[in-house]
C-alpha cells in the first residue's frame, strides 16, 4: 500500500522526480570531473545526436504537459488524480515524462562530452524511478481511480 496525504488523497513520494534528475546530473558531472569518460570527441556529430534528443525530449515533454492540462489535470504530484489520461504521449506509454527526461538527459550527456551523465542517470536513476516512484504512482491510481486505471494498464505498455 502507498501513503496517501491526510484529508486530501494525494501522492507522497519520497522525492519529486525532478529533484532526482537534479541530483542525478550533478553527481554524473561531479563524476566526470574526477574520471573523465567522452562520449564522442568531435564536436559536430555530438550536436548532431545530441540535439535531436533534446528536441524530441521537450516535445515529448510540452506533449505530456499539454495533454494533461486538457484534461484539467495537473503536472504535479501536489494535486489529486481524478481520472485516466490516455490520449497524446500516454497512448504509448504510461510515462511520457520520465521518457521525456530520459531523451533530455541523454542529448545533454552527448552534447558536452559526458558519458557519466547517461550512466547515472540511465543505469542509476531509472531503477530509482522506476521502484521509488512510477510503482507508488501506479498504486495510487489503481487506488484512486480503480478499474479505470487497471484498463488502462492493460492496454498501454508502462515504458516503452
Amino acid at each position: 500500500m502507498i501513503k496517501l496525504q491526510e484529508n486530501n488523497n494525494q501522492i507522497r513520494l519520497p522525492f519529486k522526480p525532478p529533484i532526482l534528475v537534479l541530483i542525478l546530473v550533478g553527481v554524473g558531472f561531479a563524476i566526470n570531473y574526477a574520471f573523465p569518460i567522452s562520449v564522442l570527441e568531435q564536436g559536430y556529430l555530438r550536436a548532431i545526436l545530441g540535439l535531436p534528443c533534446i528536441f524530441i525530449g521537450v516535445l515529448l515533454m510540452a506533449s505530456a504537459r499539454r495533454t494533461f492540462s486538457s484534461h484539467d489535470e495537473h503536472f504535479s504530484h501536489n494535486v489529486p488524480t481524478n481520472k485516466v489520461v490516455t490520449n497524446g504521449p500516454f497512448r504509448y506509454t504510461r510515462n511520457p515524462v520520465y521518457l521525456a527526461m530520459g531523451f533530455i538527459v541523454a542529448g545533454v550527456a552527448i552534447i558536452v562530452n559526458n558519458a557519466w551523465l547517461f550512466i547515472t542517470f540511465h543505469i542509476l536513476g531509472y531503477p530509482i524511478l522506476h521502484y521509488l516512484v512510477v510503482l507508488p504512482e501506479e498504486e495510487y491510481l489503481k487506488q484512486t481511480i480503480g478499474e479505470a486505471y487497471n484498463e488502462y494498464m492493460d492496454k498501454v505498455r508502462r515504458w516503452i
